[in-house]
């Protein structure tokens, strides 16, 4: 019984990390060509910075939230107090880092003089606590963010 399951979820992650590399393959083209090397560069750096903010905002709950989830998914009241003590430990991590990354962001020269960018960069960090993909997959709803993903990635496009 469990073989059929285990099919639908490989699948459907295969058709997630595809449309991944679908998306990258149609938008960079495009990007690139409007923005040029320099403003690529640019966006470049500032991206890759937040991604360091990014791991210390979210300091393993994916990992840590899948498991947890997974011990008690059968169980709707316990599953739903770890939920809650994850969740409000991910937005504790993300509120500080983001309270370093906007001070580092005021501080540091080669980053005040392109506040624009990692100002923008602050949602990343912000919406990444309210991802809660470490849920749905803990409970193996991988039908459900695979389609929601790849409905993000269509709209981001």
């Amino acid at each position: 019984m469990t073989q059929p399951s285990i099919k639908k979820n490989f699948a459907y992650k295969s058709v997630l990390t595809l449309s991944t590399y679908l998306i990258a393959f149609v938008t960079f083209p495009y990007v690139s060509r409007v923005l040029g090397v320099e403003r690529v560069g640019l966006v470049n750096f500032a991206d890759n910075t937040i991604g360091y903010f990014l791991l210390f905002a979210t300091m393993g709950v994916n990992i840590l939230g899948v498991r947890e989830i997974a011990a008690v998914k059968e169980d709707p009241e316990r599953r739903a107090r770890v939920f809650s003590n994850i969740l409000g430990l991910n937005l504790m991590f993300t509120a500080v880092t983001l309270a370093v990354f906007l001070a580092l962001v005021a501080a540091v020269p080669k980053l005040h003089q392109h506040a624009g960018l990692f100002y923008i960069g602050t949602a990343k960090i912000l919406f990444s606590a309210f991802l809660v993909e470490w849920f749905f997959t803990g409970i193996e709803q991988f039908r459900y963010i695979t389609l929601r993903s790849i409905a993000v990635k269509v709209l981001y496009v």
